[in-house]
């Protein structure tokens, strides 16, 4: 849902309850104070929710296009490990451990040298999975 939906819907039902209102309260500027303030703060809770709704979505895109990207039949996929550590260090506040995991491995295959083995992008692939899995729609 956008943005200027979630406004739209809000307004609808600020108006709603103001048509309600009794006339004793219209009068009371307190009120209305109090009235806006609950307002904006519901406002502002549902637009932090969207948005972290959108940004979990969109994760989900991201790592399932990731994941994708990774081919078996490679003899080099340094690119598809370097490509998942680009998204898990975008995303290092809400996969701190993964990221933490993933640049171990990463560290890992560099110093054996082993940049033609494919057990460092088959470990990274799973964690990819595993996020993908959990950010399923």
């Amino acid at each position: 849902m956008s943005f200027t939906a979630l406004i739209g819907i809000l307004s609808s039902i600020c108006s709603i309850i103001g048509f309600f209102i009794s006339d004793k309260f219209k009068s009371n500027r307190w009120f209305y104070a109090i009235f806006i303030f609950i307002m904006t703060l519901a406002c502002g809770f549902v637009v932090q929710y969207n948005s972290e709704l959108e940004r979990i979505k969109n994760i989900h895109r991201q790592a399932m296009t990731i994941y994708e990207h990774y081919s078996p039949y490679s003899i080099n996929n340094y690119e598809f490990i370097q490509e998942s550590l680009v998204f898990l260090e975008e995303n290092k506040d809400r996969y701190y451990d993964a990221y933490n995991r993933a640049y171990q491995i990463n560290l890992d295959m560099e110093k054996s040298d082993s940049q033609y083995n494919s057990e460092p992008a088959k470990k990274i692939r799973g964690i990819i999975k595993g996020i993908a899995t959990l950010n399923k729609e």
